[in-house]
């Protein structure tokens, strides 16, 4: 920076404006539908019954719920994120 003088003739620093970097990632051009991955390490059903419980339970149900949810149904983490996530659904 350099420094320069003010309408009062005072030393002023100048400073510089911040410089912008645009960043692009290039791109394969195909969309991935990795929802299948996802979606078959989900048990759907167990999923649904512990939705419809939570729905009827969700002011009693232990915190933290998820904890709850695996311990009750035996869920794995991403069941019982979504089995908290078709709760939503359902309360809706």
């Amino acid at each position: 920076m350099r420094p320069t003088r003010n309408d009062e003739g005072r030393l002023a620093t100048a400073i510089a404006k911040p410089a912008t970097v645009k960043i692009e990632i290039p791109s394969t051009g195909d969309k991935i539908d990795r929802s299948h991955h996802i979606g078959s390490l989900v048990d759907q059903q167990a999923v649904d019954q512990a939705a419809d419980w939570y729905v009827a339970h969700r002011n009693t149900c232990e915190r933290p719920v998820v904890v709850a949810l695996r311990k009750r149904f035996g869920l794995t983490a991403l069941e019982a994120c979504r089995t908290l996530a078709r709760a939503g659904e359902v309360a809706q």
